[in-house]
């Protein structure tokens, strides 16, 4: 049984600030899963190569990127998601960044002339961790590849960890070779499968 010691003030002091940082990380935890899709909620395992990945990530050892690929179906896009609530959970206090490659491309096409999209890429840019969804499901021209090149060479110069999913496992279709041998420094690779969960429920 405890018993509580009013003259122990280091005791209450740290007591205070665990309750204080407990209810910071479910606050941000519920902000991140209020910005979740709701086809994205469902419980579950994450694969367990990714689930050490986010070990790295929340300890602060070498992380690298981390590549998805697999059929439509697999759970890339869950993961995404739930690699998110995995890292906050564990007090990770870094900004998470998820967007979809529609958004991304759009977004880009419009740096050039419209402040709030400048405004996004920079976001992006210096995000702690940056989700692209479904790399390569948008078909991209030289200038659009450009751009992303850009965006993958500056986070990987500032050592800032990208995320993405795509159904092929080789990138340098999607990115070009330079920003690929970026993203394939130190990266953890998972293939998800091609077994489309949607289809078997």
């Amino acid at each position: 049984m405890n018993h509580f010691d009013p003259y122990d003030f280091a005791g209450h002091l740290t007591e205070a600030q665990q309750t204080v940082l407990r209810e910071q990380a479910e606050q941000r935890e519920q902000r991140f899963i209020a910005k979740r899709p709701m086809r994205f909620a469902a419980e579950g395992d994450l694969h367990p190569d990714i689930h050490q990945w986010c070990r790295r990530v929340y300890r602060g050892t070498e992380h690298g990127d981390l590549v998805l690929f697999g059929g439509v179906g697999a759970g890339k896009t869950w993961s995404l998601w739930k690699l998110g609530q995995l890292l906050i959970q564990n007090g990770w206090r870094g900004r998470y960044e998820v967007l979809e490659s529609y958004d991304l491309k759009d977004v880009m096409r419009d740096r050039d002339r419209d402040q709030d999209a400048r405004v996004l890429v920079n976001t992006w840019t210096q995000a702690d961790l940056l989700a692209i969804d479904d790399l390569g499901v948008v078909g991209m021209h030289n200038w659009d590849s450009d751009n992303l090149s850009r965006l993958i060479n500056e986070r990987w110069k500032n050592g800032l960890p990208t995320v993405v999913t795509t159904n092929v496992a080789d990138l340098k279709p999607l990115v070009g070779p330079r920003a690929a041998s970026r993203m394939q420094d130190e990266a953890t690779f998972v293939a998800m499968g091609d077994n489309d969960r949607r289809r078997n429920k």
